[in-house]
């Protein structure tokens, strides 16, 4: 809340692109936050991602993709280590 890029208790518009390579393959995901009287436009470019061609076949398939852009401290539940330890994150 009133960062000053993007103050979060006021509108802000949330733009995603899904780029393709000349095989129509999805070679990145691009998002960008900007806001009305902000001049500093927030931008996640995910173009290094290594299932990248998994997720260009599911959504190729139907899949739908979504994005969320949120922030918890409280995320182990989700991507923690689990039950067998073989998770990715061992500490928020």
């Amino acid at each position: 809340p009133g960062a000053r890029c993007i103050d979060t208790l006021r509108p802000f518009d949330v733009m995603v692109s899904f780029p393709v390579d000349y095989h129509g393959s999805l070679k990145a995901m691009r998002v960008t936050l900007t806001q009305t009287g902000k001049n500093c436009p927030l931008t996640i470019n995910l173009d290094d991602y290594h299932s990248m061609a998994e997720i260009s076949h599911a959504v190729a398939e139907g899949m739908t993709p979504v994005i969320s852009y949120w922030k918890s401290g409280e995320m182990l539940w989700m991507d923690g280590t689990g039950a067998d330890g073989q998770g990715p994150c061992a500490a928020d």
